[in-house]
């Protein structure tokens, strides 16, 4: 990240660190498990986007959103500012769907993983929720902004506490194929 210069941070400092020199992410700190973001792509031929993370705390601890599109492919997960053993005891329900409702919403629910790993580890090695742009469309308004489309649609992150089983329990799957 910018203004890091690949500097260790200690765990127990990231939060602040986040907040304080990149001032990039925004959040909640209510006590409610669940919440809301509105996401938006305008078609380009760019391969690779972020969104920036947005925080909640929840029982006590740090969840982040990390949702990015890489080639074809849109991803999201719930990291948690904790351990692999801390985050394995959630789950997060994640719920893709238009604002008007007028079609079905993308529903799934998968571990929370533990913010220690990184976007490449959770592309390749983590259980998220990933959706093809052809895909993803459905689930979308669209707008058209300054000649090209713009693709609006929320996604819904619900915490599930003391998730019963955990990711050691999934066996190695491939993403892709989950999407043939």
């Amino acid at each position: 990240m910018d203004g890091c210069n690949h500097s260790i941070i200690e765990f127990s400092n990231y939060f602040e660190h986040l907040l304080r020199t990149h001032k990039t992410i925004g959040g909640r700190e209510d006590s409610d498990d669940t919440f809301i973001i509105r996401q938006t792509f305008t078609e380009s031929t760019k391969t690779r986007h972020n969104w920036l993370c947005t925080y909640k705390k929840f029982d006590g601890k740090v969840f982040l959103t990390r949702s990015f599109k890489q080639g074809p492919l849109f991803h999201w997960s719930l990291s948690m500012i904790g351990s692999d053993s801390e985050a394995r005891k959630y789950a997060v329900k994640i719920t893709i769907d238009r604002e008007d409702e007028q079609v079905p919403k993308f529903e799934l629910t998968i571990p929370v993983i533990s913010i220690r790993k990184t976007k490449q580890e959770v592309e390749e090695n983590c259980l998220h929720a990933v959706l093809p742009e052809k895909v993803l469309r459905f689930f979308c308004t669209v707008k058209f902004v300054e000649d090209k489309k713009q693709f609006q649609w929320r996604t819904q992150y619900k915490i599930i506490k003391e998730m019963s089983c955990h990711l050691e329990s999934f066996p190695e799957i491939d993403p892709i194929l989950l999407m043939r």
